[in-house]
């Protein structure tokens, strides 16, 4: 298990309380409330997309799934990748080749993917350059 994959870990059952995106910047803070009342905040640098839905008053993560941690499948990548770059009607915003893009550059490591699965309320998936 790598660092990352056990960081990772423990934001299960953690609770997802705040996102900032800083558009300008490119950065989002993600900052987390685990089980025994800590928080803390992952930092993202150089995003190059981000989504979130269901951003509710109370927002338990399942499991997080990154990248740097974990071999993703490439139909996987292509739609979380698709996901994160689209609307909630489903229309997505950037053509095949874009998404193709994104799923090479993640797979060469020069981008990173992070997602959040929910077992209640938000759900969040962001493509970036560094932690």
């Amino acid at each position: 298990m790598t660092d990352k994959t056990h960081r990772y870990s423990l934001l299960h059952d953690a609770e997802l309380i705040a996102l900032m995106h800083e558009k300008k910047e490119k950065k989002a803070s993600i900052t987390v409330a685990h089980v025994d009342g800590s928080e803390a905040t992952l930092e993202l640098h150089g995003v190059k997309a981000i989504r979130m839905v269901d951003f509710i008053s109370q927002n338990v993560i399942s499991r997080v799934l990154c990248s740097e941690a974990m071999s993703f499948d490439e139909r996987d990548l292509q739609r979380l990748v698709a996901w994160t770059n689209s609307l909630s009607d489903g229309t997505c915003l950037i053509s095949q080749e874009a998404i193709e893009k994104y799923v090479t550059d993640i797979q060469s490591g020069s981008l990173k993917l992070l997602a959040i699965e929910p077992s209640w309320g938000a759900e969040l998936v962001c493509i970036y350059a560094a932690d």
